[in-house]
């Protein structure tokens, strides 16, 4: 069984101490890393490296396979394979006149 921590201020349980150190920080408002090319304060080094990206202009995560475009972060690179994928999770209901639809059809 794995150890969680319950937060004291709210009740909120995580499932690690890292994550239960940097929620107590949003109610304390403890911000210990600070970036001084700007000034920003983060609450973990990961969110200031995150932040560091947005000046230097870095994009660590690139799509290869398919255009070459590169990313800030993960997310966004997922976010955007979406575009290559064939499997298309949304579809689009498009309302055509009756002529239109038989002019698609053929």
């Amino acid at each position: 069984r794995e150890k969680s921590f319950q937060c004291s201020q709210c009740g909120k349980v995580l499932q690690n101490h890292s994550s239960i150190v940097l929620h107590i920080r949003t109610h304390s408002g403890e911000y210990p890393f600070k970036y001084n090319q700007c000034g920003e304060v983060y609450s973990s080094t990961s969110y200031l490296t995150w932040h560091k990206r947005i000046h230097t202009g870095g994009k660590p995560f690139e799509n290869p396979s398919e255009c070459g475009k590169t990313f800030r972060d993960s997310s966004l690179l997922r976010l955007h394979e979406g575009i290559h994928s064939r499997d298309k999770p949304y579809k689009i209901k498009l309302k055509l006149k009756k002529r239109e639809r038989q002019t698609l059809q053929m």
